[in-house]
């Protein structure tokens, strides 16, 4: 399964860049979620690269998850959310992207390229998400599916909020 998606924003694809690889953006990004429960395992250079890699401790609540998929994901588990930047200095900017479940049977990894179309920063983002399970596998990876378009959805309003944010500071 694939989510697939270009988003614009107001101001030009090195400013986006410098943005979405500084601490200060995560960590308000988690304030204006009201998400306490979230720290960095890495937030480092490794070789040429920038690495990120967020961990978030969530508890679901009875009725969040289908009774299917209950039995994989469990009531609890720890969410790894991960972008290696592999080109953070001449456009096209460039990261791989991988997000994890717990031990959910669910592959979700992808891309994102920054370009410039008239000063304004366009940010393409390719998901795929796969689940090895028989029979439910599908089911499991649409419902992942789901989570990651509202997730997109989010990120992309509380990152243009940060911006306007910053704009007036």
């Amino acid at each position: 399964m694939k989510v697939e998606r270009t988003q614009s924003y107001p101001i030009s694809a090195r400013a986006l860049v410098d943005i979405l690889t500084d601490k200060e953006f995560f960590l308000a990004r988690f304030k204006m979620s009201n998400i306490e429960n979230c720290h960095f395992e890495a937030f480092e250079k490794q070789g040429n690269d920038l690495v990120i890699r967020m961990l978030r401790e969530v508890s679901l609540r009875p009725g969040n998850v289908p009774t299917f998929a209950r039995k994989f994901i469990g009531s609890s588990y720890t969410m790894v959310q991960e972008f290696i930047w592999t080109e953070t200095e001449k456009m096209p900017f460039h990261a791989r992207y991988r997000f994890s479940v717990g031990n959910a049977p669910v592959e979700v990894n992808g891309s994102i390229e920054v370009t410039e179309v008239d000063g304004k920063a366009q940010q393409a983002i390719r998901v795929n998400i796969s689940s090895t399970v028989p029979l439910v596998g599908k089911k499991i990876a649409a419902l992942v599916a789901e989570k990651v378009e509202s997730g997109l959805d989010s990120d992309y309003r509380g990152t243009l909020r940060y911006i306007e944010s910053q704009a007036g500071a």
